[in-house]
């Protein structure tokens, strides 16, 4: 017979300790993780929420094909696609996969880019709203018009010099100090 001890205490998951439910989690299935992630509190700050590759990865079985987005799933625009949890809050406002927004996944910088529009790796810098390629193409750009400037600035440095040396010569025939 159970102790009156047991008998009167409610068994319930959240009873238990949280290394208990630490040790748990790894072994549920992707939609019971986050499906419990929504019961209170205590699980939504205990389960992170799932990344877009998650939920891109997820969507690929039959079960699951209501979870990420507008496009069909697997297709060749997937990385560049946001989820219904995005896509349904009303405008305007902050949606988490707008052009320019930043983001991490396992401490990889992610950004969905304002100039090509895709979703990729992003810059360590959080205040580019680009794509790591696109950034790196700018700054590719910014060197090359550094680069165009310090030959421009060159190029009139010795013009300069030409015209000084012109001139001082001018100068020297003048005074007869050199021959003509």
């Amino acid at each position: 017979m159970a102790s009156p001890e047991l008998s009167s205490r409610p068994l319930s998951l959240l009873a238990l300790p949280p290394e208990i439910h630490a040790a748990i989690l790894p072994h549920l299935q992707f939609l019971d993780l986050h499906t419990l992630r929504l019961v209170n509190h205590y699980f939504h700050a205990l389960v992170l929420p799932p990344s877009h590759t998650e939920l891109l990865s997820a969507e690929k079985t039959p079960k699951f094909d209501f979870l990420a987005c507008k496009k069909a799933p697997g297709g060749a625009q997937a990385h560049n696609r946001f989820c219904i949890e995005c896509g349904r809050r009303p405008l305007p406002g902050v949606h988490r996969y707008m052009l320019g927004a930043r983001w991490e996944e396992h401490g990889v910088p992610y950004a969905r880019c304002k100039r090509c529009k895709m979703i990729a790796k992003g810059p360590e810098d959080q205040a580019v709203p680009l794509c790591f390629s696109c950034h790196t193409q700018d700054l590719e750009k910014a060197r090359a018009v550094e680069e165009l400037k310090r030959v421009q600035a060159e190029a009139r440095e010795r013009e300069k010099r030409r015209s000084l040396r012109a001139e001082r010569r001018r100068i020297w025939i003048e005074r007869g100090f050199a021959p003509e």
